[in-house]
């Protein structure tokens, strides 16, 4: 399980680092709500809207449906794969970010699945 942690980003994102402090990824506001977000060297790894359930919809780089997050009942967001399974969970940052575990590391680069 991948442990990411996220402070809030200079211009209204939110910079991703791993537990060994290391920068992963990075997101910035979407254009038309939601975040668009990049890995640490600035590569495109998809995007998200903002859902109707509280939460946000997300897509990869090509706009393939990936998955979606809703609001945890005590805080934090509780993620989901396409086909509903949960795959994560985040609980609030003191300091304005989120504490996210996912089963997978959503900013992998290595694409010789």
């Amino acid at each position: 399980m991948s442990k990411i942690y996220s402070v809030p980003g200079i211009f209204g994102g939110e910079d991703f680092y791993d537990e060994n402090g290391q920068k992963v990824g990075y997101s910035v506001p979407g254009l038309f709500g939601g975040r668009d977000f990049y890995d640490a060297q600035g590569t495109p790894k998809g995007y998200s809207v903002d859902s109707i359930l509280s939460g946000e919809d997300f897509y990869d780089e090509n706009g393939t449906p990936k998955g979606y997050s809703t609001d945890g009942i005590l805080g934090g967001k509780d993620y989901y794969d396409i086909n509903g399974k949960r795959t994560g969970w985040s609980t609030d940052s003191l300091f304005g970010g989120e504490n996210i575990r996912m089963e997978d590391d959503p900013f992998e680069t290595d694409t010789t699945e």
